[in-house]
């Protein structure tokens, strides 16, 4: 990816090295060159993985949260983290939308610390986490 982006003139875009000018056209061709890195990177991502970026608002986003996902952990943080995603639940009156963006960011760090969780799993997770109401 990195290559893709280096010949593409991008990755300086996306390592956070070019950054938003003040000037209304230098706005622009950040917002323009942005785009087209965030095409790039979603180019070459597999469905999965898509999934987890397409939410975030610009490629320098994108391409950190990839390298968190690609990053080596010690072998207690996939537990941890799935086990904390499956305590989830919401509560009585909690409102579904909050509850759902909490669910999320776990969903998040549990993946990005090597869990595999395909989307049937969570799926069951999900709706594990609601109240019987």
């Amino acid at each position: 990816m990195e290559l893709i982006l280096e010949r593409a003139n991008l990755k300086k875009l996306v390592d956070g090295s070019i950054s938003i000018r003040s000037t209304e056209n230098g706005l622009d061709q950040w917002k323009s060159r942005d785009l087209d890195a965030r095409m790039e990177i979603t180019m070459h991502l597999n469905e999965e993985q898509v999934d987890h970026v397409r939410n975030l608002e610009t490629a320098q986003q994108m391409w950190e949260y990839l390298q968190k996902l690609q990053q080596p952990c010690d072998g207690t943080k996939p537990i941890f983290s799935y086990r904390t995603l499956i305590n989830l639940e919401m509560q009585e009156g909690e409102q579904l939308d909050a509850s759902i963006r909490k669910w999320t960011k776990q969903i998040d760090v549990a993946i990005t610390t090597s869990n595999n969780i395909d989307k049937t799993s969570k799926c069951e997770i999900l709706m594990g986490a609601l109240p019987s109401s």
